[in-house]
């Protein structure tokens, strides 16, 4: 089993859900940091628990607990060590963990590895950088095996030795989504700094504050107003250019909260969005969001793409084509 993305931390604790067993061990005990960077820069050695929410097939793996070093420079970003036995390998528990004595059964060896910090958590955001760690300390992100779907965050303090209190508070979807877009962003600067031809020179990367879209963008879109619209698996996005404003719409109901994969705008402004969801086209009015019903007999129909000309929607399925007139508004 291999956990590439292991060690992002700002540590998420996702629900407790029922895990298969694994053989039993000793709890796992945290050896002492010895990691080390130059400048000397203010350390905070603690432990973080991770728990993973459990998958259709029943496997859960729980990490925990580990023992790590969070970095910040003088610069103000912020760097991730791990610590825990040997540079580049460690141990993820599989079996029931208790949360309170910190103790787990089954062990499997993961490769850990190190990543700089995101784009937009950088020197010249310093406040944005101390309330987002303020807010959310550590994040878990998904692995191959498990899904984040709802997340829960516990809230550490930065002194020593800071330890579990067993108190759980459960995030919203446009929390866990914002989540989701951190991870996302982080995983694009390791690509970026492996591919540096994805990021030429001529070219300006846009960050969405707080999350990111670096990940998982189908579409893009420029409305009649100049705006760019984005359909990406967390959800639709909206740029304003000459505002330099970001908007998002994660978590909210209908197509346009997960899952979107194609926009169009019209002339009066609408933008419309088809998604992976079950009844997966809407269309955003300029205040809300509003779910539009398919015609028979493509009403349970998969959307894939949507497209706006001379008045008409067209809308390709996974069982044919429809149209809708919007003078009229028919199919």
């Amino acid at each position: 089993m291999h956990f590439r993305s292991l060690l992002l931390f700002l540590a998420l604790l996702l629900p407790v859900t029922a895990c298969s067993t694994g053989p039993e061990t000793e709890p796992i005990v945290n050896p002492t940091a010895t990691s080390s960077a130059a400048p000397a820069p203010d350390r905070a050695d603690f432990s973080y628990f991770m728990y993973e929410q459990v998958e259709s097939d029943g496997f859960c793996p729980e990490i925990g607990p580990l023992s790590a070093e969070i970095t910040r420079r003088p610069d103000g970003a912020y760097l991730f060590d791990v610590v825990w036995l040997t540079e580049g390998e460690g141990y993820c528990d599989i079996g029931p963990f208790d949360f309170v004595r910190g103790q787990g059964s089954g062990r499997v060896n993961c490769a850990i590895q190190q990543y700089p910090p995101p784009r937009f958590l950088s020197s010249s955001e310093a406040e944005r950088v101390d309330a987002l760690f303020d807010q959310l300390d550590f994040f878990v992100p998904p692995t191959e095996e498990c899904c984040l779907d709802t997340c829960a965050a516990d809230r550490y303090s930065w002194e020593p030795a800071a330890a579990f209190n067993g108190e759980l508070s459960v995030l919203d979807e446009v929390q866990t989504a914002e989540l989701q877009l951190l991870l996302a962003d982080l995983a694009a600067v390791s690509l970026a700094g492996a591919e540096p031809a994805l990021l030429p020179a001529s070219c300006e990367t846009l960050a969405v504050p707080g999350a990111g879209l670096a990940f998982g963008i189908f579409d893009l879109e420029v409305d009649g107003q100049g705006r760019l619209w984005l359909a990406s698996r967390y959800g639709v996005a909206v740029y304003d250019l000459a505002a330099d404003v970001w908007q998002t719409f994660f978590g909210v109901e209908g197509p346009a909260g997960q899952g979107s994969y194609r926009l169009t705008s019209a002339p009066d402004g609408s933008v419309w969005v088809a998604s992976f969801a079950r009844d997966g086209l809407g269309f955003y009015d300029g205040q809300t969001w509003q779910q539009m019903a398919l015609p028979a007999p493509i009403t349970a129909a998969d959307v894939n793409d949507v497209f706006f000309a001379e008045g008409m929607l067209w809308v390709a399925t996974s069982v044919g084509v429809a149209r809708w007139q919007q003078a009229d508004k028919a199919w």
